[in-house]
């Protein structure tokens, strides 16, 4: 019980002391189910291909400050590279087939709330992280996409706001 404790206060130090830029990120998806669920909070499965690939989900190639910060603050993250021979069959069977992708759990780990293939602008990502990563969000059905249009009018019908703890 100790050691969870010290683990679970290790990595909320880490991510609110990281700068800009510094993202840590889960590569082994069973570990980050379990870190998830004493979390209580949902992962963000990023699926690219190379070093920093996960920075392939914005068209930018980069993830804004605020963004970074909806990860640190509300997800556990985790980075699958397709490149990889254990990466491919991880994306494989979140049936991802493209090189880039993103898929977010619940809280629990065990239900998708958001499926993406492909990439995403730098404003769709943001509201897909914001919707899902709110303490309040509950999940009833997957939505999936594989079109940044679609992803658009889908998400357009909802008012983003940040979830402000006191």
């Amino acid at each position: 019980m100790a050691t969870t404790i010290a683990m679970v206060s290790l990595v909320a130090a880490l991510g609110a002391n990281l700068a800009p830029g510094q993202l840590t990120w889960e590569r082994d998806y069973r570990q980050a189910r379990v870190l998830g669920e004493k979390l209580q909070k949902p992962l963000a499965v990023f699926v690219g291909s190379g070093t920093e690939g996960w920075k392939q989900i914005s068209r930018d190639s980069k993830l804004e400050a605020a963004v970074q910060k909806t990860l640190t603050d509300g997800y556990v993250r985790v980075y699958i590279d397709v490149s990889t021979a254990s990466g491919r069959k991880i994306a494989d069977a979140f049936g991802i087939t493209e090189n880039t992708g993103l898929v977010i759990s619940d809280k629990t780990g065990d239900v998708q709330a958001y499926w993406h293939q492909g990439n995403l602008t730098a404003t769709d990502l943001a509201k897909v992280l914001t919707r899902y990563g709110a303490k309040d969000f509950v999940v009833r059905t997957t939505e999936t996409q594989s079109n940044t249009a679609s992803t658009l009018a889908s998400l357009n019908q909802y008012s983003f706001q940040p979830v402000c703890q006191t």
